[in-house]
């Protein structure tokens, strides 16, 4: 076993410790220019998935760092295996029955657990 996957196995191993931590939210990623030929109009659309995420926010370090970052920013993260696809901004999820948008986007470096900047919609 390399140590990329060693570091990937130890961070779904840390995830899965946290579960108490964890949330349930529906993930919908952002399609761009699906043409609807009932209505002839072309529009948003997306296929929610429902994925558990853990929230927290961001340290006043974090803040000063960035012009980017929000008071209100959440950072959400949650294993890379449970997206069959990429995220990117204006993706949208729910949490709590509230809408929320992806503002930015990492990754860390064994590639095991995404790392979002999520605001409000």
């Amino acid at each position: 076993m390399g140590l990329k996957t060693s570091i990937k196995n130890a961070a779904i191993s840390g995830f899965n410790a946290v579960r108490d931590l964890q949330e349930s939210t529906s993930y919908t990623p952002r399609t761009v220019g699906v043409y609807n030929p009932t209505t002839g109009a072309v529009g948003d659309s997306g296929t929610a998935v429902t994925l558990k995420a853990v929230f927290d926010r961001f340290s006043e370090a974090d803040k000063d760092s960035s012009d980017d970052i929000l008071f209100e920013d959440y950072r959400m993260v949650f294993p890379n295996k449970d997206l069959t696809f990429t995220p990117k901004a204006q993706d949208t999820f729910t949490r709590n029955s509230e809408a929320y948008e992806v503002i930015g986007i990492s990754i860390d470096s064994a590639e095991a657990l995404w790392v979002l900047q999520v605001r409000k919609s």
